[in-house]
């Protein structure tokens, strides 16, 4: 999340972000790239302002 410039995120959005980027990396069966987790991260951050 640093190395990104993303800042912080709390305990269960870090969950949610984990629970996503594991999801997504099974699927494609690969590592994800750096965009990949920034919307995954976005898509979090969106869902728990609202």
């Amino acid at each position: 999340m640093e190395a990104l410039g993303l800042g912080e995120l709390d305990d269960e959005q870090s969950a949610e972000v984990l629970a996503a980027v594991k999801s997504k990396g099974i699927e494609k069966r690969d590592i994800l790239s750096d965009d990949e987790f920034r919307d995954i991260v976005a898509a979090v951050r969106a869902q728990t302002a609202a």
